[in-house]
């Protein structure tokens, strides 16, 4: 689970000087020691993105053929004539020998008001790996630079965000939204040009001829927050108090980002070396043990790295997204390490029960299914449906049940539904006599409640048949069922988040 970062290296560079191949070939390389046969890039048409089509284009491997590079267009169908811009796009592409590959966003009909932005990003990332994954490409480029970068740090400080909330955007990073497209899980981004301020780009631009596109509404201050901090930036730069300008903020964003690092490191240096970690897939829990650590006894940092302890445990199982829950993460290291050895304790968060037992091992387990309206967790217990038809000889799409197990089906004559076991279906199993699958969900159940485990199970049925509990691989089917004997599923438990 070991994740390679790293921040940006410091460039000594021109502050209005367009930017050679040669240095980009160097920045380059500080993010990826290698160019890749097949890169993708993300390209939305503006000053950054068309910059770096530019540059990227230059690189060695891609001049003599070795390397091919596909442009990632998102149409976000928010405003009137975004498609046309997106073929601009593409013929723009298509001018610099970049294969473009446009893709529109689907908002369900109807476009969202509010965090439009937030979820705008979502979807980009969602499409980019789900393209990246088609073509086999396993590196994409962002053009995020220096500016970007204090926008980020700036909005941050006026969210309220603290700590390693301030840490900045990566140099090389997992693909964010991956954990939603199969296939996707070894993805990385790259930004060569964090270290570069958007002065270079736009002299980059004019001094090579190259055409951009710009996005009026980035320039409306009152649509989104970002827009009003970059025209303050912009605007009102020189009234700013020093600790708020750009040196400083960096300088900030920089320091946070190390410790974070650090932090990781240390975490995942304890996961590796100090727990025994055993993952039970068709159960989808997580059993290890945890050398006893009295929270009095650590220091500040070192409760800040068993914090982030908890969260990388969370990542493995956790049916819901973790990012930087540190109120949930800090009353769960609450709840299990200040609790007397010797004595069974429990505590729920991030969509898990956290069981520390008498002889101080831990379960991770899914949090009881619940069917109140308005739950957190609601969403993730919607069946998983997928439909008849051409998908009865070929497989279907892999899916994701309740953020957990991958599954994909083929040879149904009917409707294919995953839901999570109930009661009466351990009833019908007991009155059908498939006592060789009771005995083995018993016998393999980890060691907690019954109504905490075996109840956030996946089962399979076939229109109104029950056909397989797919984690565990058991089949429900009765031997002289013939209408049935095509069918045919896979089920992969998820990598870690």
């Amino acid at each position: 689970m070991n994740v390679f970062r790293r921040t940006f290296s410091d460039t000594a560079i021109t502050k209005n000087a367009p930017i050679t191949p040669e240095e980009f070939h160097t920045l380059f390389l500080q993010v990826w020691d290698q160019i890749p046969s097949r890169l993708g890039l993300a390209i939305s048409g503006g000053i950054d993105s068309m910059a770096l089509a530019h540059l990227t284009r230059t690189l060695p491997s891609v001049e003599n053929g070795d390397s091919e590079l596909h442009g990632f267009i998102v149409d976000h169908q928010v405003r009137d004539g975004s498609g046309e811009e997106a073929e601009a796009v593409a013929e723009a592409l298509n001018a610099l020998k970049i294969t473009p590959h446009v893709m529109k966003m689907d908002w369900g009909g109807q476009t969202p008001v509010r965090a439009m932005e937030t979820l705008a990003r979502v979807k980009r990332y969602e499409l980019m790996a789900k393209k990246s994954v088609e073509l086999k490409i396993g590196r994409v480029l962002l053009g995020h630079h220096e500016d970007d970068r204090v926008e980020t740090i700036l909005f941050r400080i006026l969210s309220a965000s603290r700590g390693e909330g301030l840490a900045t955007m990566r140099a090389e990073a997992r693909m964010p939204e991956r954990y939603a497209v199969y296939g996707a899980d070894e993805l990385r981004i790259g930004r060569p040009l964090g270290t570069v301020p958007k002065s270079r780009l736009i002299s980059t631009c004019e001094a090579n001829g190259i055409k951009w596109f710009e996005d009026q509404t980035n320039k409306d201050a009152r649509l989104t927050p970002r827009n009003a901090i970059r025209k303050l930036l912009s605007e009102e730069y020189d009234n700013l108090p020093v600790a708020l300008q750009k040196p400083s903020l960096l300088a900030l964003s920089d320091r946070v980002t190390s410790l974070s690092e650090a932090r990781y490191t240390e975490a995942q240096r304890i996961i590796d070396t100090d727990c025994n970690i055993r993952l039970n897939e068709e159960w989808g829990s997580l059993h290890l043990t945890f050398p006893e650590r009295k929270l009095e006894t650590l220091d500040i940092p070192g409760q800040r790295v068993m914090l982030r302890v908890v969260l990388l445990l969370a990542q493995m199982v956790s049916p819901v997204r973790i990012e930087r829950k540190s109120d949930v993460a800090i009353k769960i290291l609450t709840s299990l390490f200040r609790g007397e050895v010797g004595r069974t304790h429990q505590a729920s968060g991030m969509g898990l029960l956290w069981r520390r037992s008498i002889d101080g091992s831990w379960t991770l387990w899914r949090a009881p299914m619940t069917k109140r309206k308005n739950s957190t967790y609601q969403a993730l217990q919607n069946d998983l449906v997928v439909p008849t038809g051409a998908r009865r000889v070929q497989w279907s799409e892999w899916k994701l049940w309740d953020g957990r197990w991958w599954m994909r089906f083929r040879g149904h004559p009917d409707v294919v539904t995953v839901r999570a076991l109930e009661p009466e279906d351990m009833r019908f199993v007991h009155a059908r006599g498939f006592e060789l699958v009771r005995r083995k969900i018993l016998k393999t159940m980890p060691k907690l409640p019954p109504e905490h485990n075996r109840y956030t199970l996946p089962i399979v049925l076939v229109g109104d048949k029950r056909v397989a509990l797919p984690s565990m691989g058991l089949s429900l089917l009765d031997l002289q069922n013939t209408e049935l004997k095509g069918f045919k599923y896979e089920c992969k438990f998820r990598s870690p988040q």
